[in-house]
């Protein structure tokens, strides 16, 4: 159960931020704040800002994950293909010494069917 959500550009428009909340007659398995990024060039691409398309992308991806995929299988990607040019390009490979490209950050919520909360 979503209590409330909001999403509030600085601006006019649609903003580049994004609200992700994903799941099933089971509940939410996923729900994420994409922070998007302000493109300074000011350049559209497909009638978005880079900043807006960018988390467009981001969102579509978290949308394709199938339930209970885990930290534990990125790690497992990262160590397969740690420049990010297989199964997974990107822009940015894992740097010596470090345990990802980027920082991110998720939340994972398993509610049960005795909670009251979730009853109502």
């Amino acid at each position: 159960m979503i209590a409330e959500q909001a999403q509030v550009p600085k601006s006019t428009g649609r903003g580049e931020d994004r609200l992700v909340v994903i799941g099933d007659e089971h509940g939410i398995w996923c729900a994420a704040v994409i922070d998007g990024a302000t493109d300074k060039s000011g350049r559209i691409y497909q009638g978005q800002s880079g900043g807006a398309l960018a988390a467009e992308c981001v969102a579509a991806t978290l949308r394709q994950l199938p339930p209970g995929t885990a930290e534990q299988e990125l790690g497992a990607s990262l160590r397969a293909d740690p420049l990010r040019i297989g199964a997974h390009p990107s822009t940015k490979g894992l740097a010596p010494g470090a345990t990802s490209f980027d920082d991110r950050t998720y939340i994972r919520v398993h509610r049960s069917a005795d909670d009251p909360v979730a009853a109502t």
